[in-house]
């Protein structure tokens, strides 16, 4: 029997069966990656909650790691290899992971991303100043604990000055993630929203939505959409996985390059925000502009491909 045990399931069926599928691997995993986390770095049970709340201690930042690592397994790798098999009996295809992509379109994609940065950290800024009504107080309160917890781990992770732990970063800041989400956003949740709908920009924006919301940080809420957008975009012209790989790789492995080199002091903390302030709005009007037609070029490009 060579058809796919769903392949002839409904879109929501799949919807479904697919957040089935991703609850059950991330608490398979969950479990899984705390008892070997306990185990490979000899942790008591009744001290796990001081070790993970002391970001400070080399064995607390370790486990977190460890711990971070297994999870994006769990919740953004493994489970769209298995719908893939489910969908269509073969991962690769479903997820449109076998083939190739051109070097021009790499290197396009590459440009976009670079040129994007000034906007992005733009959008950043702005989404941060958004000040909630007094009704949402409280609520504002939550998001912006939950904000600041988030940022204190990610500045604990990028915080270091050895070539191994750049390494180390390089791999759960910027491989899996970018392989993992999207895998998981745009090979699955996105395909699978648009033919629900039968609207590929419907289900572009939904799954750029909830790739947003799922990082749980609202005050980066917008930036992190508008690259979910230009991801799904990206996916959808080219038909090719790889790309929007590659877009959301260089934007994580940007990020990494920039803390290790503001950790080590060889450049000023200021290259974060490149883009972010007023007096270097124009960097914004070249970003939108270059943007623009980078992104027209790789459309024609990719249309001229397919056609």
């Amino acid at each position: 029997m060579n058809q796919a045990l769903l392949g002839h399931a409904s879109p929501l069926a799949k919807i479904f069966f697919s957040l089935f599928v991703i609850l059950v691997s991330t608490v398979v995993f969950l479990i899984v990656g705390f008892v070997a986390g306990i185990l490979i770095f000899d942790i008591k049970l009744s001290e796990l909650g001081n070790v993970l709340s002391n970001l400070n201690n080399i064995t607390s930042l370790n486990l977190m790691r460890f711990l971070q690592i297994s999870q994006s397994i769990g919740l953004f790798i493994v489970p769209p290899i298995v719908l893939g098999y489910f969908f269509q009996k073969s991962s690769s295809q479903y997820l449109k992971m076998n083939i190739t992509p051109k070097a021009k379109t790499l290197i396009l994609t590459f440009l976009i991303m670079i040129f994007a940065l000034p906007l992005i950290n733009l959008l950043g800024e702005l989404n941060s100043k958004i000040l909630l009504p007094d009704f949402l107080s409280s609520m504002e309160h939550w998001m912006k604990e939950k904000e600041a917890e988030a940022l204190k781990i990610t500045e604990a992770f990028l915080n270091v000055k050895t070539v191994a732990g750049f390494w180390l970063n390089v791999f759960m800041i910027a491989v899996i993630p970018a392989v993992g989400e999207e895998l998981l956003f745009r090979g699955v949740l996105q395909r699978l929203f648009s033919e629900w709908f039968k609207n590929i920009h419907y289900g572009i924006i939904l799954s750029a939505i909830l790739f947003s919301a799922m990082h749980m940080q609202f005050y980066g809420f917008f930036p992190r959409m508008l690259m979910g957008v230009l991801f799904g975009y990206l996916f959808y012209w080219s038909s090719n996985i790889w790309i929007p790989i590659l877009a959301h790789f260089t934007n994580n492995m940007l990020a990494v390059i920039v803390s290790f080199f503001i950790s080590n002091g060889s450049i000023n903390k200021s290259a974060e925000t490149f883009g972010s302030s007023s007096d270097t709005l124009i960097y914004v009007l070249f970003s939108i502009l270059g943007v623009f037609v980078l992104l027209l070029l790789f459309y024609r490009k990719e249309r001229r491909l397919i056609n």
